[in-house]
């Protein structure tokens, strides 16, 4: 099992996913691969049913789970069609994507 999946698997259901989500990104750092499994779990909860690991994911701000605007838009199309309620938080992270990246 990778460590996100761990994680979120023995986490106690009162945990707020912003807990979870700031875990992970301080994980991403302390990690032999860089974060790149805990990145990678994270890109796959964005396509799950699990309405927790998608939340989870979306409030993931350590890095992009996208490498272009198109990826990020496929993905958070997605996101908003299975999840309605977070299309505001999809519709942020566009937002902070072309705050950073203007010319992409």
């Amino acid at each position: 099992m990778e460590l996100a999946d761990h994680i979120f698997s023995k986490r106690v259901l009162s945990a707020e996913p912003e807990w979870i989500a700031e875990i992970l990104a301080r994980l991403v750092w302390l990690t032999d691969d860089n974060g790149h499994e805990i990145t990678n779990s994270l890109r796959r909860w964005l396509n799950e049913e699990d309405s927790a690991k998608v939340q989870i994911a979306l409030l993931f701000r350590e890095l992009w789970l996208w490498d272009t605007c198109t990826e990020m838009d496929s993905v958070l199309d997605s996101v908003e069609a299975r999840f309605p309620a977070f299309s505001g938080q999809c519709a942020s992270l566009r937002l902070d994507w072309k705050k950073q990246f203007p010319h992409r």
